[in-house]
């Protein structure tokens, strides 16, 4: 049985005990109905709130897993090598995602070389 459920039960339960329609008894219905409406506004905003922190309980966890991936940033340009067997590494894959991926020489413009990482499609220019 919900709190609700048992608040209306004792609500028909003290109506019971009283006999007779006197007017504290209307005044007693009167007060104890404001009452359950009070209770029944808080009752919805629980729920309210309890969704809301469910949301927000999810998007704590969403910025503590992007939190700690940020701080691995330090330790992976610790580990990244920008030439690898012979090959330029793609500077996004190894900060992001910790990875090793080729970067291949395409033509660019004047006096610059295009580089693009076939793996993300990261694309950078570079002085030759």
């Amino acid at each position: 049985m919900g709190d609700m459920d048992e608040i209306k039960n004792d609500a028909a339960l003290k109506a019971s005990r009283h006999s007779g329609g006197s007017i504290s008894m209307k005044t007693e219905d009167r007060i104890w109905a404001v009452a359950e409406e009070f209770a029944a506004q808080f009752q919805a905003k629980a729920t309210r709130l309890r969704t809301d922190l469910m949301k927000a309980r999810q998007r704590v966890a969403e910025l503590e897993a992007e939190f700690d991936a940020s701080m691995q940033a330090f330790k992976r340009l610790a580990d990244f090598q920008v030439i690898r067997e012979g090959e330029y590494q793609c500077a996004r894959c190894g900060i992001f995602r910790g990875a090793q991926a080729a970067m291949k020489g395409r033509p660019g413009r004047h006096q610059l070389d295009l580089f693009k990482c076939d793996t993300c499609g990261f694309e950078m220019e570079a002085p030759q």
